[in-house]
């Protein structure tokens, strides 16, 4: 991978509970840690959406579902 153009992820509802753009696909930190506002979530089932784009320039969306446990 050559970049995140951006990663989001949503509650059930819709609600979007963290966004992040322009990622380095090595950084670590720059994923979600399951806080919304500093405050942790309630286990649940959250939506993603990221934009990424290949060493060979293509770009892919990616969506999914992701299981918060405690």
């Amino acid at each position: 991978m050559r970049s995140i153009h951006d990663f989001t992820v949503f509650d059930r509802w819709g609600g979007m509970v963290y966004s992040r753009q322009n990622l380095a696909p090595d950084d670590e930190s720059a994923g979600w840690d399951g806080r919304l506002n500093g405050q942790l979530l309630d286990p649940a089932v959250f939506i993603y959406v990221a934009t990424v784009e290949f060493l060979d320039g293509r770009v892919r969306m990616f969506r999914g579902n992701v299981v918060l446990m405690r």
